[in-house]
């Protein structure tokens, strides 16, 4: 437990240092933190929208069970995706703003992370590549709703698949170096990291 303490305390008073290198022990109780923090606010901004969006089947099983006669599932498909697509436009800004600040402050720790590995800083741009082309295409399948419908959606279901899974390979490549051990001795970044804590 003094370890993660002491793991908040440096990275945070370390937001603006781009050199040098640290451990493991110096970056994942930090980023753990990061990772709740970021999961726990999307939560309590998504929930109540995603919960609004889904009213209408909500309202459409309610009226089922007093006796009223089952709802056109193309119609409620179709509210339901308006719905979801008004939702998704109000929430888009608070999600992006999230990502940016919690990339924004795991940028110099992950950056001292890859310098232990012996790796350049430069390859911490991934996290943010990885967020811009997730970024465009929710607002690409978002306008494609707007003017096509769910058509529009299956005729570019392939290029949506690739696009959604497209960053995942920049994360996977970052987490592959962030979790393994770092240099032993000097390397092109600085001496090894502090081995007391």
């Amino acid at each position: 437990m003094a370890n993660f303490g002491k793991s908040i305390s440096y990275n945070l008073g370390s937001l603006t240092r781009f050199e040098g290198r640290d451990a493991p022990r110096h970056f994942w109780p930090y980023i753990g933190l990061l990772i709740g923090v970021h999961f726990l606010a999307g939560l309590i901004i998504t929930v109540p929208v995603l919960v609004g969006a889904f009213s209408t089947a909500f309202d459409a099983v309610g009226q089922q069970a007093a006796g009223a006669p089952p709802p056109d599932p193309e119609m409620m498909q179709a509210q339901m995706m308006e719905q979801m697509m008004g939702s998704m436009e109000s929430i888009m800004p608070w999600t992006i703003g999230l990502g940016l600040i919690i990339n924004g402050l795991a940028l110099a720790a992950t950056v001292r992370r890859l310098h232990d590995r012996n790796w350049s800083g430069w390859w911490a741009s991934l996290i943010f590549a990885s967020m811009l082309i997730g970024i465009g295409t929710n607002y690409w399948s978002m306008s494609m709703l707007a003017d096509g419908g769910a058509a529009a959606i299956q005729d570019n279901m392939a290029a949506l698949q690739i696009l959604g899974w497209l960053p995942w390979v920049g994360y996977i490549i970052l987490l592959i170096q962030l979790v393994q051990g770092g240099d032993l001795g000097d390397n092109r970044f600085g001496p090894e990291p502090d081995p007391s804590w």
